[in-house]
């Protein structure tokens, strides 16, 4: 310490007392300067001898304990637990010598509010980390079934275009003019046999309304034809006129409803057949069976019939 003074300027005589109280006297009545002692001790005696604590501090680089062999492990015991204990106290001379040591105020306990409050924190932050991994596990879930669902409607949407194909193959093949409409009277379908007839496209005709697509008089006539199914509910076999592209005027149809799933009528469907050829052979033997009876009725020979055998 006398060189550390001496690296300061200051010249420096130590003495030797035996005791805190006694280096506290000598200083009292002039024998030294200054007195270098216990920092907690000399703040609290220096008052008594009218002396005033320096805020210098000297802080040994090692602090060593001698005890007795035969008490040195019951001391060190004893000393470990009182310090624990002081430890404990959060008002205790142990934290106020600290406290002066460092030259600020004692530590105060933390009040019980703020142990809720950390508490209270922790708890939310655990539920609020459970509710983000349940709702990404939900997420997560959602998502694969939506994925699944999409894949599914992407697969049920692939087997109805290949229905659809199935079937206007299967129509495009019939002899039979085929139509298709939906309750407002707007063709889904037509075959090829029913292009031939009237003259239409089935991409160009699908969506359109009847009187879009035919004649107006022969559309208003099926328009009214197909509004009697769906009201009714039953199928309509009828002959009607018709200007055929080939010609022909007379229909044999079929009109029949077609219902979803739940039953509900979403459809009309007709089959018809070009039988123009065979009224006109019908008129023709009508005709001819009139004439024979006019024949046979003014005729005044005797006129039989007889088979190839005679009878």
């Amino acid at each position: 310490m006398a060189q550390q003074l001496k690296e300061f300027g200051v010249d420096s005589q130590f003495g030797v007392v035996s005791s805190l109280t006694e280096a506290l006297k000598v200083v009292e009545t002039g024998g030294a300067d200054t007195a270098v002692v216990n920092r907690f001790l000399g703040a609290r005696l220096a008052p008594e001898h009218g002396l005033v604590p320096s805020g210098i501090v000297v802080a040994p680089s090692a602090v060593h304990f001698a005890f007795r062999p035969d008490i040195a492990s019951s001391v060190i015991t004893d000393f470990d637990n009182v310090v624990a204990d002081l430890k404990r106290e959060p008002d205790s001379i142990y934290y106020q010598g600290l406290a002066r040591l460092v030259g600020g105020r004692a530590p105060h306990s933390i009040p019980a509010i703020i142990y809720w409050s950390i508490g209270l924190g922790a708890g939310l932050l655990c539920v609020v980390f459970g509710a983000v991994l349940i709702l990404r596990r939900l997420v997560a879930k959602r998502t694969r079934e939506l994925w699944d669902e999409a894949s599914k409607r992407k697969d049920a949407q692939k087997a109805l275009r290949e229905n659809e194909v199935l079937l206007q193959n299967l129509l495009d093949h019939s002899p039979a003019i085929i139509a298709i409409r939906d309750t407002a009277c707007r063709f889904r379908m037509i075959n090829r046999a029913y292009e031939e007839a009237f003259g239409v496209n089935n991409e160009a005709a699908r969506g359109k309304h009847l009187q879009e697509v035919l004649e107006d008089d022969f559309a208003k006539d099926i328009e009214a034809y197909d509004r009697k199914v769906a009201q009714s509910g039953k199928p309509m076999v009828h002959e009607h006129f018709a200007t055929l592209k080939s010609g022909g005027v007379w229909l044999f149809s079929v009109r029949f409803p077609i219902r979803n799933e739940n039953g509900a009528i979403v459809a009309i469907g007709s089959i018809a057949t070009d039988v123009t050829e065979f009224r006109q052979t019908e008129e023709a033997l009508r005709k001819a069976e009139k004439q024979y009876h006019a024949v046979v009725e003014y005729q005044t020979e005797m006129i039989s019939r007889q088979a190839l055998d005679g009878t």
